[in-house]
């Protein structure tokens, strides 16, 4: 996880993408924060992994730190449409989704699996109530695109009050 200042929302134009940190400017609003870009989260297996890293996180922060951190949002169709289907970009894989386990599983030719796991919205805001943090936006994209139903990703901020 990087550590950065995440911006407030009376610091910056609503067009600024969260993403700056990507460019290596720091958005810092002096309150500090963490961010976790990447769908990094979704690398963890179990509730209790999610729940020790949320909580770790909303322990590092100080008094109105942010976190903000991006997940997919399942979508059925692009599952039916890519499990079992080999893509050679960025290298060959095969994707293959275990519904039951909310997992996808990227294999390489040579068996290496990269797996990955699927929470809802509901279980993401789960998290963050129990360690404490409260949602203070949600957004369709690290563009500050608005959430609606039919995003593919979610984008939460969460503040330590």
């Amino acid at each position: 996880m990087e550590t950065s200042g995440i911006p407030g929302p009376r610091s910056v134009n609503p067009r600024t993408p969260l993403n700056r940190y990507a460019t290596g400017e720091s958005p810092a609003s002096g309150r500090g924060g963490v961010q976790c870009p990447f769908r990094s989260l979704q690398h963890l297996p179990t509730w209790a992994d999610r729940r020790r890293t949320f909580e770790r996180v909303a322990a590092s922060l100080r008094p109105q730190g942010r976190f903000a951190f991006n997940a997919i949002a399942f979508d059925h169709q692009i599952a039916a449409r890519l499990d079992g289907e080999r893509q050679e970009r960025p290298v060959p894989h095969t994707i293959r989704y275990a519904v039951g386990d909310n997992r996808i599983d990227l294999v390489l030719d040579d068996g290496a699996t990269s797996s990955f796991w699927w929470a809802t919205k509901n279980e993401w805001l789960g998290l963050l109530d129990v360690a404490g943090l409260e949602l203070e936006a949600l957004y369709g994209g690290f563009g500050r695109e608005p959430y609606t139903e039919d995003s593919r990703e979610y984008v939460f901020v969460a503040r330590r009050p």
